[in-house]
């Protein structure tokens, strides 16, 4: 993986890590606990000391990594599960085939874990842009989530106060939480359309793209050639 793509990653935890934290911060203040002042930190005139703004950039990110897991096991497959019952895998790999009927591809949904392994072994731009996509989808989805947790932050509000701006509030964020989570369903099913469409380079079975030498088309040429030769 290279720097730039690392530093790609990290934003995919830091930008929803400070969504998460903007949400749990505003959760403690409806509930009436302690919280941080925002409004405070940003006077006007006043700059926040380095080391607050390093405590913040660390916490965000621990917090993206925390988050994540969350996020797609309670809240993407769960949502995804009742309107999409096959998965991404199954999905990607159905397009596939049906782009290539003529070429019999044998391979399973599950195999996309040991295809993306041989694939940053052997090409590693298409693994980087491969990469990409899954960033993507994990930011857009951890932010669709932050978003979920910020909608029931105001319901809670709008029952405590029954303040209507606070339910409209809530519906803006479920619509919008809605529309990244459909994005981040999309990157995620290019994410592993691309880990099957690049392996078929290789081969159109898992045991075909192990046992894959890249010499072995050269050499078979070579030896029907060498055959015709010594009939002649």
């Amino acid at each position: 993986m290279s720097i730039n793509l690392g530093f790609y990653d990290f934003f995919s935890y830091l930008l929803p890590g400070f969504v998460y934290l903007y949400a749990v911060n505003d959760l403690l203040r409806v509930l009436g606990l302690k919280y941080v002042n925002l409004t405070n930190l940003m006077q006007a005139g006043q700059e926040p000391a380095f080391g607050l703004v390093a405590l913040g950039l660390f916490a965000a990110y621990i917090v993206g990594h925390i988050f994540d897991p969350l996020s797609l096991n309670f809240f993407f497959k769960f949502v995804f599960r009742i309107r999409n019952p096959q998965g991404a895998t199954s999905i990607s790999l159905n397009m596939i085939k049906e782009r290539y009927p003529k070429l019999g591809i044998k391979f399973v949904p599950k195999d996309w874990e040991t295809l993306l392994i041989i694939l940053r072994q052997r090409s590693y731009e298409t693994a980087q842009s491969i990469d990409r996509f899954q960033a993507d989808s994990m930011m857009l989805r951890n932010i669709a989530f932050g978003l979920l947790l910020m909608a029931l932050t105001n319901v809670i509000a709008f029952f405590m106060t029954m303040t209507v701006s606070f339910l409209l509030i809530a519906l803006a964020e479920l619509f919008a939480c809605w529309m990244l989570a459909s994005e981040s369903f999309k990157f995620r099913i290019w994410f592993f359309t691309q880990i099957f469409e690049g392996s078929l380079i290789y081969g159109k079975s898992i045991e075909e793209v192990i046992t894959y030498e890249k010499g072995q088309v050269s050499k078979s040429k070579g030896q029907k050639q060498t055959s015709t030769k010594i009939k002649l």
